[in-house]
């Protein structure tokens, strides 16, 4: 079970609960532009699907004993018509308060180098690739604290009934720590063995659809957030969204094309305090060097030196950057 019922007539549970700031709202939704999935309940029951909504939370409900997940989405087909309807129940991990409900919450990712060097091998050995996805995939692993939750609209429950999780649910903050410390409790005790190079990766023949409740794909289309191309002698790698996305930021300045190299003369800025916006476009050039785009590498951590306190003229050379992108995307791609 994912979750458990208990009573709440003990005035300790009270205190826990109302210390928590209850956690669990209703449902925390996520809005999807491309979908237009519904953001609230109340938007959710008094839409025009109101009916498809309501059956499938209340078969959401239903199957918490059995690991199901809850948080709005929309499936659609190329025409944007819904094909089914999802919920997820979703903590307010927000409000968790450290060293009550929650201790660490790092939880690791593997490397590019690790990714590359897989599919390398993969072309040097001739195999074939393929992806998989974990079914409710944090509802796998038990919760490392006690944390209550108000039940979410929709579930029948007695007046003075709250939730105790039994397993990471969405949302909490140590939830991706959980899954992590899981998984590899299940890979050890299957036989695969770490890389002790990057520990995030692990190899052996598969015997995970006997631990896990895996779905896999035959195509592989993307991995952490990169676009893979099967060519004939390899793999192409790319990152449009990603690259859309840092273009939207600054969409009103993209205007012309100026593909100079970069000064390397900038002086610092007067420091100060972190500049928010400066450091989001470096983070996300940074994540498209290292994913696809290598060529910009010297640039984006050059740039990254003047985070704090950013004058006009670094603000120039990041968007000037930008603009690079922008106007080389569709050419500048890495393949192997």
């Amino acid at each position: 079970m994912s979750i458990q019922v208990e009573d709440i007539f003990d005035d300790s549970m009270i205190k826990v609960i109302e210390k928590q700031d209850k956690m669990i709202a209703l449902i925390n939704m996520i809005y999807n532009p491309v979908t237009a999935a519904p953001i609230d309940y109340n938007t959710v029951i008094n839409s025009a699907e109101g009916n498809d909504w309501r059956t499938s939370i209340e078969e959401e409900l239903t199957s918490m004993n059995e690991q199901q997940y809850n948080e709005y989405q929309m499936g659609v087909h190329q025409k944007l018509k819904p094909l089914h309807f999802n919920a997820r129940l979703v903590a307010r991990g927000f409000q968790q308060i450290q060293g009550m409900n929650f201790e660490e919450t790092f939880a690791p990712t593997p490397t590019f180098t690790s990714l590359w060097l897989l599919f390398l091998i993969s072309i040097n050995k001739g195999w074939g690739v393929r992806t998989f996805d974990v079914k409710l995939v944090f509802l796998n692993s038990p919760i490392d604290k006690p944390v209550y939750v108000w039940p979410p609209r929709g579930m029948k429950l007695p007046s003075h009934a709250v939730l105790r999780l039994n397993k990471a649910l969405y949302g909490t903050k140590q939830a991706a720590r959980c899954w992590w410390l899981q998984l590899q409790h299940i890979l050890k005790n299957i036989g695969f063995c770490v890389n002790q190079e990057d520990t995030r990766a692990y190899y052996m023949d598969s015997k995970l659809d006997k631990a896990l409740r895996v779905k896999w794909d035959e195509r592989v289309n993307n991995s952490v957030g990169i676009s893979i191309t099967l060519l004939a002698d390899g793999f192409k790698f790319h990152q449009p969204d990603l690259i859309l996305k840092l273009l939207n930021i600054d969409a009103s300045n993209i205007t012309s094309c100026l593909l100079l190299p970069i000064k390397c003369d900038l002086e610092s800025g007067k420091g100060g305090s972190m500049d928010k916006e400066y450091l989001r476009r470096i983070g996300l050039l940074l994540y498209i060097a290292q994913g696809s785009w290598p060529d910009i590498s010297y640039a984006v951590n050059y740039l990254a030196r003047f985070c704090m306190g950013p004058t006009v003229e670094h603000w120039d050379a990041l968007r000037n950057l930008i603009v690079y992108l922008r106007f080389t995307h569709d050419k500048c791609k890495v393949w192997i």
